[in-house]
């Protein structure tokens, strides 16, 4: 017999307005944090049990911050949904992340020969395409925290190729591409 979805007060909440401040930078539980942003309260829906989530709305007549996660069917995650990741989606997550972070420092950690340096032109070529990177990643980003951080990577680059032009300043024509 297929599950039958019954649409509830919880799987109605509708998000009037979404709140720019981060969830990790309110201090508070993994259940309610207070934001000083809006001055009030938020409540974590997903780590709640469904009948907990619905008292919650319920007293307070449905006016509430909230933070919470939704299926593609329109039901509301809570603590007590029945939905467990199974070792297997842990290990791949952490295999997945491991073999990412191995590609990223690959593509950006500088590769030297033997005992003399590697080219001039190559580091300037490597920085550049840094700073394409950390433009392209501000372009996406909506969040003002995480556009902070590329905008500092990006500010530290390009003090390293401040520094490369300074430390190639007797000879500048070996930073540059004659291809």
């Amino acid at each position: 017999m297929p599950y039958n979805i019954t649409m509830d007060k919880l799987d109605a909440l509708e998000v009037k307005k979404n709140c720019p401040a981060s969830w990790s930078r309110m201090e508070g539980s993994d259940t309610v944090r207070h934001c000083t942003h809006c001055k009030h309260n938020v409540y974590n829906l997903t780590n709640m049990t469904r009948v907990e989530a619905m008292e919650l709305i319920e007293t307070t007549e449905g006016r509430l911050c909230t933070r919470f996660y939704r299926r593609k069917d329109g039901t509301i995650i809570t603590k007590d949904c029945g939905f467990k990741a199974s070792p297997w989606v842990y290990t791949l997550r952490a295999v997945t992340g491991a073999v990412g972070l191995a590609v990223i420092l690959a593509l950006f950690t500088p590769v030297h020969a033997g005992a003399g340096s590697f080219s001039p032109k190559f580091e300037k070529k490597q920085l550049q395409s840094k700073i394409k990177l950390y433009n392209d990643l501000l372009k996406e980003e909506k969040d003002p925290e995480a556009r902070r951080e590329y905008l500092e990577l990006r500010r530290k680059v390009y003090g390293e190729i401040a520094a490369l032009y300074e430390r190639y300043a007797d000879d500048p024509s070996q930073l540059e591409d004659r291809s």
